[in-house]
């Protein structure tokens, strides 16, 4: 019978993403550490990981809440353009932000 070869992690595509691709052999490490400490803190470990990436993905989603909720409370009714004309330029005004600090990509 023959060994089989190591297995190896699947690469992430976190690698691509230079905001995140710093942090891959931290995250590594973190979890190293929690499977050794027991299954206590690699609950609260994965609870934590499971936290983070929801905050990531809903960046784009809560950033136009927040400007929803702002416009809804402080815009004045009689500007120049509209508040929904005010939040679409605000949607892109997000999201050129975010491509610009590099937390978003075109694809």
């Amino acid at each position: 019978m023959r060994p089989s070869a190591p297995s190896r992690p699947p690469l992430s595509a976190a690698l691509n993403w230079p905001p995140i691709a710093r942090f891959i052999d931290r995250e590594a490490r973190l979890a190293a550490w929690a499977e050794r400490k027991g299954p206590l803190a690699l609950g609260v470990y994965e609870l934590i990981r499971f936290g983070v990436k929801q905050g990531w993905a809903c960046l784009f989603g809560g950033s136009m809440l927040a400007l929803i909720i702002v416009t809804h409370l402080w815009y004045p009714h009689q500007a120049l353009i509209a508040r929904y004309d005010a939040l679409v330029v605000g949607a892109l005004a997000i999201q050129v932000v975010l491509l610009a600090t590099r937390l978003e990509r075109w694809d």
